[in-house]
């Protein structure tokens, strides 16, 4: 997805900090763990409760990432926009997140040549609000946690 929102020249940098940021959300979570008492502990391991911390906060950031693309950002991405078709709607997104200085009918057609098919049509606030798809959405939602 990182070919939606970022100009072609600038992929291997973001993918770059892409795969940082990555790397930087492990070492919290090994940081994180550094503090839980001794596998051995039984009675520290129940008196703590950073595990909750640990466990909770991949859900936490993910649930915010969720929010913020059902309220602030509610464009859809533009390869989705291509794949129904929309031209015009992509050409749009593609001037909010391209420099200016780039030409969007001609970024267009690289996305149209690298994009694939086979999209579902199905926006992020129809597959949690609509009713055809809420529960199953949020069914698969719930069992990431098991």
């Amino acid at each position: 997805m990182l070919d939606e929102t970022v100009p072609a020249y600038l992929s291997s940098s973001f993918g770059t900090a892409t795969n940082t940021l990555l790397a930087g959300g492990i070492a919290v979570a090994i940081i994180l763990g550094a503090f839980l008492p001794e596998a051995n502990d039984t009675e520290g391991l129940k008196e703590d409760g950073n595990w909750r911390i640990i466990y909770g906060f991949p859900y936490i950031c993910q649930a915010l990432t969720n929010l913020l693309f059902l309220t602030c950002f509610r464009e859809d991405s533009i390869v989705f926009s291509i794949g129904n078709g929309d031209d015009e709607s992509a050409i749009t997104l593609i001037k909010k997140v391209y420099a200016k200085n780039e030409d969007p009918h001609a970024v267009l057609a690289t996305l149209k040549s690298t994009s694939q098919k086979g999209s579902s049509n199905v926006t992020i606030g129809q597959a949690c609000c609509d009713r055809k798809y809420k529960k199953a959405t949020w069914v698969a939602f719930a069992l990431c946690f098991f």
